[in-house]
Parts: structure tokens; C-alpha cells; sequence
């Protein structure tokens, strides 16, 4: 009996917490019909940047999770 609710409490350790919210987030250059080739390019530019900067802060939040609860070789 101890054995089992031993192991229930590792195996609820290991749960990977709930998805932060912010790395569903999309990204949109906000680009409009009008705009300049050069504001175009900016716009664009800082969209990509904005969605690379998300996807390192989520990897590295999933990494540090990760390690956290798989089990060590």
C-alpha cells in the first residue's frame, strides 16, 4: 500500500505543468496595404523577432520542466 502511494506522488511529480499561455500566442507583422516597402520590412522584422524570443523563453521553460521530472540516468 505505501509502495502504490509512493509511486502515485512520483508519478504526479513528473506531470508537466499547464502550458503558459503566452506560447500559444501568434504573432502578425501588421503589415497594411499602404505601407512602405522599408516600414513593411520593419514591421515584419520585428514580428519574426518577437516570435523567435517566444519560442526560446517556451523551449527554455519546457527544458527546465522537463529535467525536472523525467527520471535521471
Amino acid at each position: 500500500m505505501a509502495l502504490a502511494e509512493a509511486e502515485k506522488r512520483v508519478l504526479e511529480a513528473r506531470r508537466m505543468p499547464v502550458y503558459p499561455t503566452d506560447c500559444r500566442r501568434h504573432h502578425h507583422s501588421g503589415v497594411t496595404l499602404h505601407d512602405r516597402l522599408d516600414v513593411a520590412n520593419q514591421k515584419a522584422d520585428n514580428a519574426l523577432g518577437d516570435a523567435n524570443k517566444q519560442t526560446d523563453e517556451c523551449a527554455a521553460w519546457y527544458d527546465k520542466n522537463f529535467k525536472a521530472r523525467e527520471p535521471k540516468p
